[in-house]
C-alpha cells in the first residue's frame, strides 16, 4: 500500500513538472500550432458527424 502511494505522489508530482516546463506552456500557448490544429480538428469532426446524419436523411427522403 505504501508502495502505491509513493508511485502515485511520484507521477503526480512528475505532472505538475511537465505542465510547469517552458516547452508545455510554448507548446498550449503558440498560435497557429498544434493545439490551434487539435481545436480545428474537433470543430471539423463535429461538423462532419451532422452533415454525415443529414446525408442520411436526405437518403432516406430520396429513396422512399
Amino acid at each position: 500500500m505504501a508502495v502505491l502511494n509513493c508511485y502515485m505522489i511520484c507521477i503526480i508530482s512528475f505532472q505538475a513538472q511537465i505542465f510547469n516546463s517552458y516547452g508545455y506552456q510554448r507548446f498550449v500557448t503558440q498560435k497557429d500550432g498544434s493545439m490551434d490544429l487539435l481545436v480545428q480538428l474537433s470543430l471539423l469532426k463535429a461538423k462532419s458527424m451532422a452533415y454525415i446524419y443529414n446525408n442520411h436523411k436526405i437518403k432516406k427522403i430520396v429513396v422512399t
